[in-house]
């Protein structure tokens, strides 16, 4: 099938929706599919400028072409980027799957047939823009909305959006062949992740206060954050070791004993605009089940659609102190920490990874051309 991948992502960049959208195409073009990436051209400081090789950053092999589009510098400028985009994928026939919500809201209009995905509420519009959402909403090309958790899936129910019209795909990882890096002698715990605000850095800054004698990795963030955080005098035993790229995280993610996902009770998304923990589906959680080690989690609604005690501990993410009883426990009892790592990874192996997660939409498109 010839596919053209909407997406608002940077590309390349930091971010985690580009992570996810380079990894779909990977997996949808490996099924066989014809894919192209179709993208804005981005000029902004978020762009990773030294970036020679965009598949070799992100780890992913070049088996499918990316489309850039530059967005015009005037008002109105994001909806013409979109249309060129919609307009672009019709000249080409291609069937459209979305992350790229006024590309897919213009290429349904134009009558082709869109899958889109999202990873939050609706958007609520008003005057001519809530109008076209209006019609894109009910539009018979709009085939499918996929959704990233069941959470988010009831979220679009209460909006009057049928259950039958939505798929739900939690996010995924790759498992990739990475070879541990070598550390010093001693119990190192890890988390892999931007800095910002409902991570919980503080959280784990006061349980390396109370465990001295183990290390603490930080491993991502931006040169503000960490610089930020560094002014708050964090214990010794904290290293940071800023971003790395996607391709290289892996390694290190591998040499830890304990993963940490420390979310708050408000967790914020690139840009630091919304509140997402009510419908969440990190890719952070995926990686970490990917990895084989143990994961300690905090104990969100969301979370529990993915983990459960077998493959994960949970803990109060206003608690340092359960974190630190938690950490002692797996410390003290190596065949509890190889338990736990190997239910996660057999459940990755089973449902979560990249490969699964298109096969499965695949599948729902594939329906309607049979």
């Amino acid at each position: 099938m010839k596919i053209f991948y909407l997406a608002e992502s940077i590309i390349p960049s930091r971010a985690a929706n580009s992570i996810h959208v380079m990894q779909m195409c990977a997996a949808m073009s490996d099924l066989g599919n014809q894919i192209t990436l179709v993208v804005p051209k981005f000029t902004n400081n978020q762009v990773e400028r030294e970036v020679t090789n965009v598949f070799k950053f992100y780890g992913v092999p070049e088996t499918f072409k990316i489309k850039f589009i530059k967005k015009p510098s005037i008002t109105g400028g994001v909806y013409i980027r979109a249309i060129q985009a919609a307009i672009f994928a019709k000249k080409n026939k291609a069937i459209i799957y979305s992350r790229d919500y006024w590309g897919a809201l213009f290429a349904c209009l134009f009558g082709l047939n869109v899958y889109h995905e999202f990873h939050q509420p609706l958007p609520e519009y008003r005057g001519w823009r809530g109008f076209l959402s209006r019609k894109f909403h009910s539009n018979a090309r709009l085939r499918k909305i996929i959704v990233i958790s069941e959470a988010l899936k009831k979220i679009f129910m209460a909006a009057d959006i049928s259950k039958e019209r939505m798929l739900v795909a939690h996010d995924a990882a790759s498992e990739g062949q990475h070879i541990p890096e070598r550390l010093v002698d001693g119990f190192h715990i890890g988390y892999v992740g931007h800095l910002y605000e409902g991570r919980g850095i503080e959280l784990i800054f006061e349980m390396a206060k109370q465990l001295p004698e183990y290390y603490f990795h930080l491993i991502g963030g931006n040169d503000t954050d960490i610089k930020r955080h560094k002014g708050n005098r964090p214990p010794r035993n904290i290293i940071f070791h800023g971003f790395l790229p996607p391709s290289k995280v892996g390694a290190l993610r591998k040499s830890m004993d304990i993963l940490l996902a420390p979310y708050q009770k408000e967790v914020k998304i690139w840009g630091g605009l919304k509140n997402t923990v009510d419908y969440m589906s990190p890719l952070k959680v995926f990686e970490y089940m990917s990895t084989k080690k143990p994961i300690i989690i905090s104990d969100l609604p969301v979370l529990h659609e993915v983990l459960n005690t077998e493959n994960a501990v949970f803990c109060d993410p206003e608690n340092a102190n359960e974190w630190v009883e938690a950490i002692e426990s797996l410390k003290q009892n190596s065949e509890k920490r190889d338990l736990i790592a190997f239910h996660a990874y057999q459940d990755f192996k089973q449902k979560y990874t990249w490969d699964k997660r298109a096969k499965n939409i695949m599948q729902v498109i594939h329906k309607d051309y049979e």
